[in-house]
């Protein structure tokens, strides 16, 4: 055994060290980790020679040329150990084992400091794959996608302009729901806290406290604060009453939200005014004042530093005209020589272009089309009728300059006209058997055809809300079909639909359509492949190539490249086979495919092609079963499989695969049982979507079900910048970022063509307007200085003296 002789009393005989102390006779003096130390020399023979921290024996390693003994607590981190901190308590930054910095996502479930899982890679843990990002479990849960239209109605409204966010919050058939509008479309959110459903509560964002600030609705008086992820309660000392159908707007030289007016259903119609700064709500005195309303409009001027304020119902629901400023000295009503005709519901936004208040639309005679300008004066009638609206969204993209206004599914930009940008009051029909594919840098899934009540033409978009791309005659599109099958062929950015069952021609065809903004039929030269139903498609990111195989009675494989259709000759290939579900996994690059139907027969298999040959994977899984639905969840990276049929009844069981075995997931809450679904990856964090299908006593289905792994108590991401999840990383350097910075590369895919430089996505040199903009990546996108948005730029103390407190 090794000794250790720590520098003691100098003796007569001692040695005598460089740094002016001795050691014992016998001992040589020794320097490790700037420790003078005593050791005998055959600690320093054994080490000559030798790497640091390579084993002079056991239990000992060379710590600078000195044999010493290993293992955790000694202060010297050997190979096998994470840290050594000098002792083996815990919660001090080095675990008692010194296996872990116990840190969360360095892949060590550090128990002492309340991990229950950590899945790591080091320092990059990754949201919705079963472990969040704060290292607590996560838990499968599915949510139904709700209709933009119907949550519109009465909802609240508010411009986040340090994520250049429109937000909206508003109620779905009794249930709260959160979306947000990026300028190119609608997307729902899933925050694990949320107020109760409600009509009419007003919402203003404080640019302060970068959080959106929603009061109140139908008989509440809370206050809750959005910053991009979640809602949380306030809880301040003095509140408002109840009310709904009030507004709101930020004064920023007084760093305050204003309310005023409303409808309390005890004390009927309000008149008071309140402001809030960011911790508790005080009233704000002014005679005169308005007289109380319900349904007015009201914005900030940031060029002329006040709040404006027109109309609303009075006592009786009478109609109101009346034109108020609010200012650092109280309300006053203003008499401009031209005053727009008396309304409410309406919209009223300051416009960054012009530099004039726009107001439009509302209720007075009927729904109004017209709209007005104010020039801190006077008010001038725009020439232009505008689109009949009675809710106005008040608010403005000042990122774009532009102002938005909303209408129960319906986004119009203010250009000195008013334009229709998206509508998303599409009813969407139920229906089953139709074919479906993702394109995820583009944020759009795709849904044609299938059997349903109205005709079969049509084509579905979802970009977050549903939109009807057409209703075509036969020629301009793949028309009346079902059972056909599609994929994202995303080297050539268009949508691949082959085959099906052509209502029109009575016959099952092998057509080739394309669909980028508009479709397309292909004809390529033959060889091509037989008409077919029942089929699956999948495209192979690794070979840029989309593949085909089988359908009914059919064991075939092809390959399409964009121009031509090839059929492959595999060694080994699977029994002929319809209404399997197939889908790409990205990190092996293969196709896998599971179950159908041969003949009557149902099939519970498992296939891989790998580009050149087909084989089977055995093990246990699912029950056989045909019609499910296959996707891949980008953050667990696995494949999902959900529903089918059996023999007499659909399913709504889910499984994974993780490329070698099947597991069936539990989750929190269940969905209807289903066949012939179309199921795709999700657009966003994790998990897979899926839409439609046909359930037991010929049931069918209209919803859009989005399954992913979540957690009520973690924090997410925000990718605009800030750390907000806490991992020590922002944007593009965070793993949860991936669906922003490239969102055709998931977590773990190395495919070059999609992970690559260059790949679409943030960073890729390009503004893409429908997906980016200069909040959520500057790098690719430039913000324009404007008067509105919240950031004194240059000459504008005195032009703009609200961006400019």
């Amino acid at each position: 055994m090794l000794l250790v002789v720590v520098v003691g009393c100098v003796e007569s005989n001692s040695v005598r060290c460089p740094q002016g102390s001795s050691c014992p006779a016998g001992t040589a003096c020794a320097t490790v980790a700037d420790e003078t130390l005593c050791v005998f020399p055959d600690q320093l023979a054994k080490c000559v020679g030798k790497a640091e921290s390579e084993a002079c024996g056991a239990n000992v390693r060379c710590y600078e040329g000195v044999c010493l003994p290993a293992g955790c607590g000694n202060g010297r981190v050997d190979p096998d150990e994470a840290c050594d901190d000098g002792n083996t308590t815990s919660n001090d930054g080095c675990s008692p084992d010194c296996l872990s910095t116990e840190v969360c996502g360095n892949g060590v479930i550090d128990l002492g400091r309340g991990e229950q899982c950590d899945d790591g890679p080091i320092g990059r843990p990754l949201s919705h794959d079963g472990c969040a990002s704060n290292c607590t479990l996560e838990s499968a849960q599915w949510f139904t996608v709700g209709s933009l239209a119907e949550v519109a109605d009465r909802a609240a409204f508010a411009y986040d302009a340090a994520r250049d966010r429109l937000v909206l919050f508003g109620d779905f058939r009794g249930t709260a729901q959160t979306w947000e509008w990026d300028g190119g479309r609608w997307m729902m959110q899933s925050p694990r806290v949320t107020p109760m459903s409600r009509l009419a509560s007003a919402m203003a964002y404080d640019p302060v406290r970068k959080r959106v600030v929603l009061f109140g609705g139908g008989s509440f008086n809370d206050t809750w604060e959005w910053d991009g992820t979640n809602w949380v309660l306030r809880s301040p000392t003095t509140s408002p009453s109840p009310r709904s159908r009030h507004v709101m707007a930020f004064d920023p030289r007084r760093q305050r939200v204003v309310l005023f007016g409303g409808l309390d259903s005890a004390a009927g119609f309000l008149g008071d005014t309140w402001a809030w700064n960011g911790d508790d709500w005080t009233p704000i005195q002014s005679s005169p004042s308005p007289s109380a309303r319900m349904s007015s409009a009201m914005a900030y001027d940031p060029q002329r530093d006040e709040i404006l304020l027109f109309g609303g119902l009075a006592t009786g629901n009478v109609g109101n005209d009346e034109t108020w400023v609010l200012s650092a000295t109280g309300w006053t009503q203003r008499m401009p020589a031209t005053a727009p005709p008396a309304r409410s519901a309406h919209g009223l936004s300051f416009d960054p272009r012009s530099g004039l208040m726009v107001m439009h639309g509302g209720s007075g005679g009927g729904t109004r089309t017209d709209t007005w300008l104010w020039n801190g004066a006077d008010w001038r009638l725009h020439p232009t009728a505008g689109p009949p609206i009675a809710q106005f969204m008040q608010t403005t993209v000042l990122r774009e300059g532009s102002v938005i206004a909303f209408d129960h599914g319906k986004t119009f930009r203010w250009d000195a006209g008013w334009t229709l940008i998206e509508d998303s009051t599409q009813f969407v029909p139920p229906r089953f058997g139709g074919a479906g594919a993702v394109d995820l840098s583009g944020r759009r899934f795709i849904v044609h055809g299938g059997t349903e009540a109205a005709a079969t033409s049509s084509t579905m978009v979802w970009t977050g809300a549903w939109q009807r791309f057409t209703n075509v005659a036969v020629g301009s599109s793949p028309g009346r079909v079902s059972d056909a099958a599609m994929a994202f062929d995303a080297a050539r950015r268009e949508f691949v639909h082959f085959g099906g069952y052509n209502v029109t021609q009575n016959a099952t065809t092998n057509e080739t359509w394309v669909f980028t903004s508009a479709w397309t039929q292909r004809t390529p030269a033959a060889p091509l492949p037989p008409p077919r139903l029942d089929h699956v498609m999948v495209y192979d990111a690794a070979r840029e190539r989309t593949v085909l195989f089988g359908g009914a009675g059919l064991d075939d494989t092809w390959l399409w490249d964009g121009t031509r259709w090839m059929m492959a000759q595999p060694t080994t290939k699977p029994p002929p086979r319809s209404l399997a579900a197939a889908a790409y996994d990205p990190i092996r690059q293969v196709t896998v495919m599971f179950g159908g139907l041969t003949g009557s027969s149902l099939l519970a298999d498992t296939w891989e092609w790998n580009g050149t040959d087909w084989q089977r994977r055995i093990g246990p899984g699912p029950p056989p079963r045909f019609g499910s639905g296959l996707a891949w969840d980008a953050a667990r990276k696995r494949l999902v499989l959900f529903g089918g049929s059996s023999s007499n009844q659909a399913l709504n069981d889910q499984w994974e695969w993780d490329g070698t075995a099947w597991t069936q997931v539990p989750t929190l809450n269940s969905v209807k049982p289903r066949a012939s679904h179309v199921m795709v990856t999700a657009i966003g964090e994790g998990g897979v979507l899926s839409f439609g299908g046909s359930g037991d006593a010929a049931q069918s289905f209209s919803d859009l079900l989005w399954l992913r792994w979540d957690n009520s108590n973690a924090v997410e991401d925000r990718c605009d910048g800030t750390d907000a999840d806490g991992d020590g990383l922002v944007s593009c350097a965070d793993a949860d970022c991936w669906h922003v910075c490239k969102p055709e590369c998931p977590p773990g895919s190395t495919i070059s063509s999609t992970c690559g430089a260059g790949t679409r996505g943030c960073g890729d040199g390009t503004c893409d307007r429908i997906t980016e903009s200069c909040s959520t990546c500057p790098i690719d996108c430039t913000c324009i200085a404007r008067c509105g948005d919240l950031s004194c730029d240059a000459g504008e103390s005195t032009s703009c003296p609200g961006d400019c407190p």
